[in-house]
């Protein structure tokens, strides 16, 4: 079987990028650790799985919207960027692009308690005033919190708007963003899976593309970076690879595995993975996904997989022009979020 054909990273306004450059991140820069750099993606990614969710926005709508986070990420720094605002014109502009639309007040509210908590004390006084609330309702509030209260929900809702503008300008425009859930489902079609009934009705097949399902959400909430490093069809086989190498470490036989090749070539090489890059993949998505969480450990994967990465980019593109319109408003999306969210924490 011929190997699966390049991809051509060079149309693509937002690259690949190395370990170094998000190593390097402006978050880093600005006295962000990689730890904490690291949980508030996780974080954000936790709570808009469970937003998407909520709203009806499906599975790839989220992946969209992380994939906006993560790359918004990679240019523009945590501390100057309030990470629940960008959060929220992600999964709102991920809507729009998604053919899901749901209106921006409507994302905010719903990830603002989900984000902070319905029982956050601040926010039930908050919410008491909010534009939803009936007229009747509020009547007897004293108008200094009222007026507080509706002040907080406009300028809220206009910031999540200036987000989106920020992450247009920051992301070049670029609206052609796939998710590793496609490329996992496109596997399936190619002869070798077919065959094996992967792709079918049957129970096996069905449990084998949940596993897949839920390898793919793994990766963005645990290690969301990844998909900002390799490209999307060579995760897609390495995700393969790990579920067939679990079924046989649990004895998993209901489920088939890609019988030996004629050439005794590995059948993901076959597919398109090299050895080196196999063996990348796997050690990073072990320890990042499952394996202790010791940061030394992942550290290492990370860095293991940085040279092979490398080589899968292939030649990658300068940033895009458009990108530049994106530090002024950034800039007034720091300058306001203090304005409105004094008690709100990253």
């Amino acid at each position: 079987m011929a190997s699966a054909r390049q991809p051509t990273h060079h149309l693509l306004k937002f690259p690949l990028l190395s370990r170094a450059e998000l190593d390097n991140s402006p978050s880093r820069k600005d006295g962000v650790s990689q730890e904490m750099e690291e949980r508030r993606r996780s974080h954000t990614a936790q709570h808009l799985k469970r937003v998407a969710f909520d709203l009806h926005m499906g599975i790839d709508t989220w992946a969209i919207a992380m994939t906006l986070y993560n790359r918004f990420y990679a240019r523009k720094s945590m501390k100057k960027n309030h990470t629940f605002i960008v959060a929220a014109a992600c999964l709102f502009l991920a809507g729009k692009v998604n053919d899901r639309p749901r209106h921006h007040s409507k994302v905010a509210n719903v990830l603002l308690a989900r984000w902070y908590g319905k029982e956050n004390p601040q926010l039930q006084r908050l919410a008491a005033g909010a534009p939803t609330v009936d007229g009747a309702a509020v009547r007897n509030m004293p108008p200094a919190q009222l007026a507080e209260a509706r002040a907080f929900w406009e300028n809220m809702y206009a910031t999540v708007l200036e987000a989106e503008r920020s992450l247009l300008y920051t992301l070049g425009f670029d609206f052609n963003i796939d998710v590793l859930h496609t490329h996992l489902a496109r596997l399936l079609k190619r002869p070798r899976f077919k065959s094996m009934g992967l792709g079918a009705t049957t129970q096996a097949a069905s449990d084998f593309q949940q596993y897949a399902v839920s390898f793919a959400n793994d990766i963005y909430v645990k290690d969301g970076t990844l998909l900002l490093e390799w490209p999307l069809e060579k995760l897609a086989i390495a995700v393969y690879y790990m579920i067939f190498k679990g079924l046989k470490a649990n004895n998993i036989k209901h489920i088939p595995t890609p019988p030996a090749t004629s050439s005794g070539t590995p059948w993901y090489v076959e597919e398109g993975l090299t050895t080196e890059e196999i063996a990348a993949l796997t050690s990073r998505l072990t320890s990042k996904l499952y394996g202790s969480g010791k940061k030394k450990e992942a550290d290492g994967a990370a860095r293991q997989g940085a040279a092979a990465a490398a080589a899968a980019r292939g030649s990658r593109p300068a940033a895009s022009a458009a990108t530049a319109g994106g530090a002024a408003s950034t800039m007034m999306l720091g300058a306001c979020v203090p304005f409105f969210l004094p008690f709100f924490l990253l």
